[in-house]
Formats: C-alpha cells, sequence, structure tokens
C-alpha cells in the first residue's frame, strides 16, 4: 500500500507541475496573473490525480508488484536446485 501511496503523491506532483506551467503561462503573456485561478486549478489537478490513481491502479506500480511475485515464484520454484562444482577434469566445451 505504501508504493501505491508514493506512486500516486509522485504522480499528483507531476500533474500539478505541468497544470501549474499551463495556467500561469498564458497569464503572464497577458502581464495579468489571477494567482487564485493559478493556485486553485494546480491544487484541483492533484487532488484528482490522487484520488484517480487510487481508484484506477496505475501500471507502473501493477508492473513492479507482478515482477516481483514472478520473482518469488522463480526462487521457490527453483531453490532446491545445486550445482554441482567442476573438478576440473570434465571438458567443459566438448
Amino acid at each position: 500500500m505504501h508504493d501505491i501511496l508514493v506512486a500516486a503523491l509522485k504522480r499528483a506532483g507531476h500533474t500539478a507541475a505541468q497544470v501549474f506551467v499551463a495556467t500561469i503561462g498564458p497569464a503572464v503573456a497577458l502581464e495579468d496573473v489571477a494567482w487564485w485561478f493559478v493556485i486553485s486549478s494546480t491544487l484541483l489537478a492533484a487532488l484528482i490525480s490522487f484520488v484517480k490513481s487510487l481508484a484506477v491502479g496505475m501500471p507502473e506500480v501493477e508492473l513492479e508488484t507482478a515482477n516481483q511475485h514472478l520473482k518469488d515464484a522463480l526462487v521457490q520454484q527453483y531453490s532446491d536446485l545445486t550445482v554441482a562444482p567442476l573438478s576440473g577434469d570434465e571438458d567443459v566445451l566438448g
């Protein structure tokens, strides 16, 4: 659960930065920055991104979890295998 929250917060931060830049750019060009609009839009976008990430899920977290489950299964399946060391007399390539 911790990984999901961290990934959701990271995604929300990226979204907030994108919205901040997108809303402040035109305002600066017009020399009239409505800071309440910039801040409220940024916070709302971050909140929506965070809630959506928790509700829908995030492929990057799901992929990491799936990879870890596969790794654990392979380790468990092949943990009893042993490899005999070579004594030096065997022809490895022949």
